[in-house]
């Protein structure tokens, strides 16, 4: 995953989900983030899913994303 300001849900969801996925907050200003972030789509930071290949399961740009709208794309992404 790939993420802003969405800290918090990602933070939770990484103990929920441990051993299934790997959560990672990458800051959108540092680093390669400007480019991955024109890479998977994004207009803007967001947040991101991907599988093991890097390819984009799911993505949704800025901060509206909700937790229950993320554990719906995480669990359409595994399989669960």
């Amino acid at each position: 995953m790939l993420c802003g300001k969405v800290e918090p849900i990602v933070n939770g969801l990484a103990k929920d989900y441990e051993g299934k996925i790997e959560c990672k907050v990458v800051k959108y200003d540092e680093g390669d983030s400007p480019d991955r972030i024109k890479r998977y789509g994004l207009t803007q930071h967001g947040m991101v899913i991907t599988d093991q290949n890097d390819k984009v399961v799911w993505s949704e740009s800025g901060h509206k994303q909700t937790r229950n709208g993320v554990i719906v794309a995480i669990n359409q992404a595994i399989g669960g």
